[in-house]
């Protein structure tokens, strides 16, 4: 197993002899070690990531009359914590902030192995920790990227930078110190479903033909069941521009919409004119991605039936630990 070391968070860059290749158990022991500082700043940080030795080095950005330019020195020894040098993923590092109590999340998880340390500004009033779960197996970053949304779904406190090559935490440190190490079975990452399947070719849906992924097809049957869309509604708060979103999230285009939309129109809706479909698909550009929560809300708002099934949390852990027959 891989572990590797970074000397600050400025500086976004390892050496060779900071990367730490050992069994878990060893692992495990340096990550319980209590390091002693005045301020986290001082403790050096860690990642999960195993990053190419031969690939690209750090760099340090070169500046004039104390003006940063677009140019860079290169660190030769080093290797750069970034996407290009990336290679496996060896574990997960989950943060919790305050929100949970240390004995609620061991309940929680405690069919897995992991270690769990405090953070530097953990007290018995505000529990702040983080709990470091290792793989069975190493993941490529594409597995990574394909298995996120599932792992965000079923460990809903994890950092969702801690899926990011680039992110580094601080070791154990802090004045009110706590570690605990739990025996358990290793997360196979192969439990968790792909957000991202390759496409299915010549799949028709009514007026719909073409290349789509499953995603999108399932989205597609789920909005074919739902009417009864205005504009803004007092009967739901998602109106068309939720549904905007949704076909945005889902890759759709603009005559995708319009036809899901004038289907889904009540008959005194506004919407049955394409104009005001046209203004709220080109007016609108959501600023994030849409929640299953919130999908699900707008399916079942409108009549609807969801055609996804996605377990949830506890339905993931609860599969878990039937299939390893762990109570």
């Amino acid at each position: 197993m891989i572990l590797t070391l970074f000397e600050s968070v400025q500086k976004a860059y390892t050496r060779p002899e900071w990367i730490i290749n050992n069994t878990w158990d060893e692992i495990a022991k340096f990550l319980i070690t209590h390091q002693e500082a005045k301020t986290k700043e001082e403790v050096p940080l860690f990642n999960l990531w195993e990053f190419d030795i031969n690939g690209e080095p750090g760099r340090k950005r070169i500046y004039e009359n104390n003006t940063p330019t677009e140019s860079y020195e290169k660190l030769e020894g080093t290797i750069r914590r970034c996407k290009a040098n990336a290679r496996f993923c060896h574990g997960l590092v989950l943060d919790f902030d305050g929100k949970a109590r240390i004995g609620e999340a061991i309940e929680r998880i405690n069919v897995f192995e992991f270690v769990l340390y405090t953070t530097f500004r953990h007290s018995e009033e505000t529990h702040k920790f983080r709990i470091v779960i290792p793989f069975r197996e190493a993941a490529s970053p594409a597995k990574i990227k394909s298995k996120r949304k599932a792992i965000s779904e079923t460990f809903q406190e994890v950092d969702h930078a801690s899926f990011s090559e680039s992110q580094s935490f601080y070791l154990h440190s802090g004045p009110n110190p706590y570690v605990y190490h739990n025996k358990g079975m290793f997360l196979d990452i192969d439990w968790f479903e792909d957000e991202v399947i390759e496409p299915i070719s010549e799949i028709v849906r009514g007026e719909f033909t073409g290349d789509r992924n499953v995603y999108k097809e399932l989205l597609i049957d789920s909005l074919a069941t739902c009417s009864g869309l205005h504009y803004a509604s007092d009967v739901s708060k998602h109106g068309v521009l939720t549904l905007v979103a949704l076909c945005k999230s889902g890759g759709f285009t603009w005559d995708e919409f319009n036809l899901i939309c004038r289907n889904m129109a009540a008959s005194d809706s506004s919407l049955q004119e394409e104009n005001l479909r046209r203004s709220a698909w080109y007016g609108w550009q959501p600023h994030s991605g849409i929640t299953s929560k919130v999908r699900e809300e707008f399916i079942t708002s409108y009549g609807g039936v969801s055609k996804f099934g996605r377990p949830t949390s506890e339905d993931i852990l609860n599969t878990i630990r039937q299939k390893w027959r762990v109570k």
